[in-house]
């Protein structure tokens, strides 16, 4: 009988170990797997910040790279660009008078992701849900109460 208790308190003592061991290499992996992803994290902010300003002198445009979203805006100087053409154009007295940058096909901008670029001149995430009607945070009973009456 004596050993049969010694021999469960031996192996309840063994099971404590590895589940310990368990817990520990658990740990580890969710620490590695957070280093890897400050270190993402680092490197994407470092790429972002060689491309922060690049100006398109052909369409007369200025991209700012935002740093925390993936997004660009852009500064539109096409009516720069335009005024100079319509100059241009009335030296030349040619028949074409008005000509402005938004004719330049946007298809053929001189840097890398343009055509996403393009795309994404939207506002960030989470700034344009916000803004119906003035009700604030609160705002449900407003619109449940338009709904029963129509």
């Amino acid at each position: 009988m004596e050993e049969q208790i010694t021999k469960i308190e031996q192996l309840t003592k063994e099971l404590e170990k590895m589940s310990n061991q368990q817990e520990i290499s658990n740990q580890l992996a969710k620490m590695e797997e957070r280093i890897k992803h400050k270190e993402d994290e680092i490197k994407s902010r470092k790429a972002h910040k060689f491309n922060r300003d690049k100006i398109d002198y052909e369409h007369g445009r200025i991209y700012t790279f935002a740093r925390k979203y993936d997004t660009v805006r852009t500064k539109d100087v096409s009516k720069i660009g335009a005024e100079c053409a319509v100059q241009q154009t009335s030296a030349d007295d040619s028949s074409e008078v008005e000509s402005s940058a938004d004719e330049i096909p946007r298809n053929k901008l001189d840097f890398q992701g343009e055509m996403r670029l393009m795309q994404m001149i939207t506002p960030p995430p989470g700034q344009n849900r916000r803004r119906g009607r003035g009700s604030g945070r609160r705002g449900g009973a407003r619109r449940r109460s338009n709904q029963l009456s129509n």
